[in-house]
């Protein structure tokens, strides 16, 4: 064999290596992880598909499927602000009407007019935050965090 056809040969496994390598690593794109979690009394509350609803000054919270266990149906947070930014903390008081719900899967509700959200994040497409509260019924709900997807 020649010298030309040995260096034609080495180049053409270094460029058909490149092309196999390289032509295998397409980026993935992956949908991004929307959820709500928290501990409600001792339950673990885990819901996909949380979504974030803004009207006027009030933003809703909630997670978008309603069976997260066989005791609580779904968390939903009501936040009355104009406009929400990260670092802001939202309390819950009675007046303005700021405040969260826990709905059980009996059909009743308990609310809560005690605790506080905290927004960390906002983009274009999510609102993100932790947040903790106790009901009137006495249901605590505690190391709560979120990523919603703003619609």
């Amino acid at each position: 064999m020649s010298i030309i056809m040995k260096k034609m040969s080495a180049l053409l496994v270094v460029v058909m290596a490149f092309l196999l390598i390289f032509s295998g690593c397409k980026k993935k794109e992956t949908k991004p992880s929307y959820y709500i979690r928290a501990t409600v009394g001792t339950t673990d509350y885990d819901v996909s598909e949380c979504i974030a609803l803004s009207s006027g000054n009030t933003t809703i919270i909630k997670g978008a499927n309603a069976t997260a266990t066989s005791t609580y149906s779904y968390i939903g947070l009501s936040l009355q602000k104009t406009s929400l930014l990260p670092g802001d903390t939202i309390r819950f008081v009675k007046s303005p009407a700021s405040f969260a719900n826990v709905y059980y899967t009996s059909g009743s509700s308990s609310v809560s007019h005690t605790g506080t959200v905290i927004i960390t994040e906002m983009t274009g497409n999510s609102l993100s935050g932790t947040f903790i509260f106790t009901c009137t019924d006495g249901t605590t709900v505690t190391g709560g965090i979120f990523n919603a997807e703003r619609k």
